[in-house]
C-alpha cells in the first residue's frame, strides 16, 4: 500500500512538472504566433460561432485551411476554450498543451503494461515529461501533438485486451480516432495494425467475435475518412508537398530518421520546427546510452512486448521519410517509444552501476540528465523569445498581432497592411475577431501569397503599399522595415507612429500615418 501510494504521488509530481513546463506562459514562449496557428483559431472560432470554418463548410472533417487538408479534431478541441477565455494565443495552444501533458500519465501506463515495472514506467512518463520532442510542440497550436496521445492509449488498450478481451473494442476506437488527429496517422496505424495483427494473431483468434467487432469498427473508420482523403480537397496537401518516389531517395530520407544527429545532437535543422541548438536533438545527447542499451536488451527478448517495440522503431520514419528528411512533426510518433525504450535502458545501466559499486558514474548520469534539462530550458527560452522573431521565418510574423491592436485601440478607419506579410488575412481575420458570417460570404484564396491585388477586409485593406492609392488621408500603414524608404519617397509628410521590434531590438514593424 506505502510503495503503490509513493508510485502514485511521484506519478502526480511528474505530471505536475510536465504542466508546468507546457503551460505556464504559454500565451507569451514562443512570443511569435505562425500563419498555422491563428488558422487552426480562427477556424474554431467560426465553428463556434456558425458551425462552419471559415469557408463556410458545415463542421468539417478536414479544414481546408492553407489547401492543406488538415484534420479537423484539434480544431474542435480548440472550441470550448475559445468559448471559456475568448479568442487569444493561450486558448488556441491550450489543447496542444494539455494533450502533451496527458501524454505522460498514457506513456506510465503503457510502460507499465510493457515491462511490469514501476520505476521504468515513472522514468518514461518523466522523459516525457522533460522531453525537448514533446516540450517543443506541447506549446503551439499543432494537431501533431494529439497523435501521441491517441495512439499510446490505443497501444495500451490493446495491450491490456490480453487479460480483458472486451478492451480490443475500446483500442479499436482510440485507433480510429488517432487517424484523425495527424495525417501521419493515415500512413503509420494502418501499418501498425497489420503488424500487430501479425504478432498477436494467435492469442485474437481466440476471442473470434471481439476481434470481429474491433476490426470492424477501425475499417469502418478508415473507409469514412478514407472518402474525405482521396477527393480532390483532401490530395492537395500531397499534390504540393510531393510523394518521393526515388527508391534510394527513400532510402536515404527514412535512415536519417536513425541517425544520432536528428535523434541525439541537433534535431531538425528548421528553426520552424525545432529549438536547432547544438546538443540538443530531439532527444537529449546522454540518451544515446540508455536508448542503445534499452534496444540491445530488448533484442534478446523474444516477447510480444518486445516485437511490438521493433515493430513502432520499424514504422515510427516512414510516412515522414515518404516527403523528406529529418522532419520532426511527421515523425513525432517516435517520441513515446524512445522514451520507453531509453527508460528502459536506463535503469539497467543505473542497476549495473550500482551492483558494480560505480557510484560516481552514477551520480555523473544523474547530474548529466539535470545539467542538460537546465540546458534545454535555457535553450528554449532563448528560442521563443529571440530566434524566430529575429530570424523572421515567414509562417511566423513577429510583431503582428501588436500592430493590429494598435489599429484596433485607435479606432483607425483606414489600415493599409502590407502584402510583403505572409499570408496576413490570417492575421486580420484571428486578432480582430472578423465576423465569420462575414468572410464565410467571400473568404480569400487560401494560397493567396502576395496579394497582388487589393484585398479588402472590413476597414483593412492588404495591398503593395508603394502602389496602393487610399481614398482616406488619414489611414495606418503597417509595412515592413524594409519599405520604410520608399514609402517615406512616396509620403514624405508621412510620420512614424510606432516600431516593433524584437526582444533584441530588431525592427520588424513600422506603423505610419500618411
Amino acid at each position: 500500500m506505502k510503495l503503490r501510494l509513493k508510485t502514485n504521488i511521484w506519478l502526480i509530481g511528474i505530471v505536475v512538472l510536465a504542466g508546468v513546463l507546457r503551460i505556464c506562459w504559454l500565451g507569451d514562449a514562443p512570443n511569435t504566433f505562425s500563419t498555422d496557428e491563428a488558422s487552426n483559431g480562427y477556424d474554431a472560432y467560426s465553428i463556434l460561432l456558425t458551425r462552419r470554418d471559415r469557408y463556410g463548410h458545415f463542421l468539417p472533417v478536414l479544414l481546408q485551411a492553407f489547401n492543406d487538408a488538415r484534420e479537423s479534431l484539434y480544431v474542435f478541441l480548440v472550441i470550448p476554450f475559445i468559448k471559456l477565455w475568448g479568442l487569444n494565443e493561450f486558448s488556441v495552444r491550450f489543447p496542444a498543451a494539455m494533450a502533451g501533458v496527458l501524454t505522460v500519465p498514457a506513456v506510465y501506463y503503457l510502460a507499465k503494461e510493457i515491462f511490469n515495472q514501476k520505476k521504468i514506467a515513472l522514468f518514461a512518463a518523466f522523459l516525457v515529461a522533460i522531453s525537448p520532442w514533446s516540450i517543443y510542440y506541447s506549446r503551439l497550436a499543432f494537431r501533431a501533438n494529439l497523435f501521441p496521445l491517441v495512439f499510446c492509449l490505443a497501444l495500451l488498450f490493446w495491450l491490456r485486451s490480453r487479460r480483458k478481451p472486451s478492451d480490443l473494442i475500446i483500442s479499436s476506437l482510440l485507433f480510429g480516432v488517432s487517424l484523425q488527429t495527424y495525417s501521419a496517422a493515415r500512413v503509420f496505424v494502418p501499418l501498425f495494425l497489420l503488424g500487430l495483427v501479425a504478432i498477436c494473431y494467435r492469442k485474437l483468434i481466440k476471442h473470434p467475435a471481439i476481434f470481429a467487432v474491433s476490426s470492424l469498427i477501425f475499417l469502418a473508420t478508415f473507409l469514412f475518412l478514407l472518402q474525405f482523403w482521396l477527393s480532390p480537397e483532401g490530395t492537395t496537401r500531397i499534390a504540393e508537398t510531393g510523394i518521393e518516389t526515388n527508391i534510394f531517395l527513400l532510402i536515404l530520407y527514412y535512415l536519417s530518421y536513425l541517425e544520432p544527429v536528428f535523434l541525439f545532437f541537433f534535431g531538425d535543422f528548421s528553426v520552424r520546427r525545432s529549438v536547432t541548438t547544438i546538443g540538443i536533438g530531439q532527444l537529449y545527447i546522454w540518451e544515446i546510452f540508455t536508448v542503445i542499451t534499452g534496444l540491445l536488451a530488448l533484442k534478446k527478448k523474444l516477447t510480444i512486448e518486445s516485437k511490438i517495440i521493433f515493430l513502432w522503431l520499424f514504422l515510427y520514419p516512414i510516412p515522414a521519410a515518404l516527403t523528406e528528411e529529418q522532419h520532426a512533426i511527421r515523425a513525432i510518433i517516435g517520441m513515446p517509444l524512445f522514451a520507453i525504450v531509453s527508460s528502459y535502458g536506463f535503469w539497467l545501466l543505473y542497476e549495473r552501476l550500482i551492483s558494480n559499486k560505480k557510484y560516481r558514474l552514477k551520480n555523473f548520469l544523474l547530474r548529466a540528465i539535470a545539467l542538460f534539462f537546465c540546458y534545454y530550458l535555457y535553450a528554449y527560452y532563448n528560442y521563443s523569445q529571440h530566434k524566430i522573431s529575429d530570424t523572421g521565418v515567414g509562417h511566423w510574423q513577429y510583431g503582428i498581432g501588436e500592430a493590429l491592436n494598435y489599429a484596433e485601440n485607435n479606432n483607425y478607419q483606414c489600415v493599409v497592411v502590407s502584402n510583403e506579410f505572409k499570408r496576413p488575412n490570417i492575421y486580420i481575420l484571428f486578432y480582430t475577431q472578423y465576423p465569420p458570417q462575414l468572410y464565410q460570404k467571400n473568404p480569400h484564396d487560401p494560397e493567396e501569397k502576395y496579394f497582388s491585388q487589393p484585398t479588402v477586409l472590413g476597414k483593412y485593406t492588404i495591398a503593395n503599399v508603394l502602389e496602393y492609392e487610399p481614398k482616406e488621408n488619414n489611414c495606418l500603414f503597417i509595412i515592413q522595415p524594409n519599405q520604410l524608404n520608399d514609402f517615406q519617397q512616396k509620403y514624405p509628410q508621412s510620420k512614424e507612429l510606432k516600431r516593433i521590434k524584437t526582444p533584441k531590438k530588431k525592427s520588424k514593424i513600422v506603423l505610419l500615418k500618411n
